[in-house]
């Protein structure tokens, strides 16, 4: 079989792609990374890890080792093929260490140059997909750092059906997650790809051919797609023939499947700037005058941002005690922002109607004022009419504001009870701005509480934390998801994190009463914990808790009516 698979040169791959680019072709290569890619970024290698982590576990079972490795079939001249089985093995006491572990030999890790070549490739020409293993997060980071495109990255299943094939957006598919997105990292995790990720990755396979860059062909799930007897030819890069394994070779069936012999990842990608594509971006780099690099161009382009940036700042300016910050700031911020400070500083609710009506008075065409004071009289005074009419007020000045769209679908939605509006208003916010969060989570609440659209809501609750997996609410939400849905072990490593990110205590009722409806061990704890914030006056009004009180139930919780009391208590709404 070996004898039958052609061996080629990088000089015939660099030659392969550079036909391709002359004559404007409509071949489409997608690139197949695994971990042996991020090594010289300084990511270590599967083998490396598999080798620390296996003399840990031999300090650990001691006799018990050798009847360890024969059991589980472990090859010690070739560890990197029982990766997955070496690190179950390693965290099967605590898997969030496992976690832990990879997430901090990612961290504050940069791109490489191959990466930030392979970033220019992926915006520059048509070969803009990218399927890989790796749970690292080099390659979007380059993208940032290099281009102003923002990749799509399928970091869960649940995100496959976002992937189009003929998409101009660099797409990158994570075939076992995300790091932050509990990732696949055992046998059984890695044996099959999940249905949406096979489903959206065939059509790719079957159209493009695939050049596959430091993978090792040990992951069975991967091996069985390519198998796939549609596929396109494959490109399978190495450094030396002998890591060509028997396995690797029982898929490289197609007559026009080739072996390629290459120095090394950035080594393939620094021939390909030089030899076919010469990136004047990547020239750039090397400038002497630093203001003409890569780097500051993007920013530059970056500084179109600047509105959003704005916004953060003062929101800063808002919450902060310091007297000289916030008039410092009014060197920054425009002068209408003057009475934004003026109503956050003021405790009394008449008097913040007031200061808003002058400011919107002297400033008749700030939409920003219009749309905060729709949220205050939503939100804060319960004028429902005049919300809708200065929501509307805002929407007409700037009809393509995300925020605006996306605070008048959740009042139709909570006040109005129009479904039908709040979801077109809904969709057109993240029409505008797909990427923005706040519209993202609400959303999913929306198609959890109202249209009970699960298979939907998850996806969003994904692309929410995607967007910010640090936002106490989002991390807290999902868990509230997933508890009411049966999925009581995938939960708890997002309401930990809710709980060690929220500084609100109205949201830590909602947090605490996860716990007390689905986590029996801890009832009384949850039960003292909500007494006090109840008597200190923290709620969170509106919330459904009903799935939460349907799930304990159906899991026979011994305290149903007083689940109910609290429920009430928190939201405000009865629960019969």
């Amino acid at each position: 079989m070996s004898q039958e698979i052609k061996i080629i040169s990088q000089k015939n791959l660099e030659r392969i792609f550079k036909d391709n680019k002359i004559n404007k072709s409509d071949t489409r290569f997608i690139f197949l990374l695994g971990a042996g890619s991020s090594v010289q970024s300084g990511i270590p290698s599967a083998y490396g890890l598999a080798s620390e982590w296996i003399k840990e576990i031999q300090e650990d079972l001691r006799d018990e080792y050798q009847s360890w490795i024969d059991r589980e079939f472990i090859d010690e001249e070739n560890i990197a093929s029982s990766y997955t089985t070496i690190y179950n093995k390693r965290f099967e006491h605590n898997p969030k260490n496992g976690y832990e572990t990879l997430q901090k030999l990612m961290e504050h890790k940069e791109p490489s140059i191959g990466y930030t070549i392979l970033s220019q490739i992926l915006e520059q020409t048509k070969h803009n997909f990218i399927i890989t293993t790796n749970f690292d997060t080099l390659i979007e980071d380059a993208l940032f750092l290099f281009t102003s495109k923002r990749p799509l990255v399928c970091g869960h299943e649940m995100l496959a059906e976002f992937i189009q094939l003929n998409s101009t957006r660099p797409t990158i598919i994570k075939v076992h997650r995300d790091i932050l997105l509990n990732p696949y990292n055992t046998p059984d995790s890695t044996c099959s790809l999940n249905a949406p990720i096979e489903k959206a990755l065939k059509p790719i396979i079957s159209n493009s051919p695939i050049v596959v860059i430091g993978y090792g062909g040990h992951d069975k799930s991967i091996m069985d797609l390519l198998k796939e007897p549609q596929r396109q030819p494959i490109y399978w890069c190495v450094r030396n023939e002998k890591d060509v394994s028997s396995n690797i070779k029982s898929i490289l069936t197609n007559p026009a499947d080739r072996i390629v012999k290459i120095d090394g990842f950035d080594e393939l990608m620094v021939a390909l700037h030089a030899n076919v594509y010469n990136f004047k971006s990547i020239h750039s780099l090397s400038e002497e005058d630093e203001n003409k690099s890569l780097i500051v161009q993007n920013a530059l382009e970056k500084v179109k941002n600047y509105k959003q940036a704005l916004e953060q700042f003062k929101q800063e300016v808002k919450s902060s005690t310091s007297t000289s910050f916030k008039e410092n700031s009014r060197s920054i911020l425009p002068t209408w922002w003057d009475y934004q400070l003026k109503i956050h500083d003021e405790q009394d609710i008449e008097k913040k109607d007031k200061i808003f009506q002058e400011g919107i008075k002297e400033h008749p065409k700030r939409h920003e004022l219009m749309g905060n004071y729709a949220l205050f009289l939503h939100e804060v005074k319960k004028d429902y009419e005049n919300a809708e009419k200065y929501y509307l007020k805002a929407l007409e000045i700037d009809p393509n504001s995300a925020n605006y769209n996306g605070n008048y679908a959740v009042f139709l939605s909570d006040v109005r009870k129009d479904y039908e509006n709040a979801e077109k208003y809904y969709l057109k916010a993240l029409e505008i701005d797909p990427n923005h969060t706040n519209n993202n989570g609400n959303y999913a609440n929306f198609l959890q509480n109202v249209k009970k659209d699960y298979k939907n809501a998850e996806k969003y609750y994904l692309k929410a934390l995607e967007i910010d997996p640090n936002d106490a609410e989002y991390n807290g939400n999902y868990a509230g998801f997933l508890l009411s849905h049966g999925r009581k072990e995938e939960s708890i490593l997002f309401l930990d994190k809710a709980f060690d990110l929220t500084k609100d205590n109205n949201f830590l009722t909602e947090l605490w009463f996860y716990k007390l409806a689905h986590f029996p061990e801890v009832y009384d704890e949850a039960k003292q914990q909500l007494d006090q914030l109840l008597q200190e006056g923290y709620k969170s009004p509106n919330w459904d808790f009903s799935s939460d009180i349907k799930r304990a139930i159906e899991d026979k919780h011994q305290h149903i009516d007083e689940l109910k009391i609290y429920a009430e208590k928190i939201s405000g709404i009865k629960y019969e």
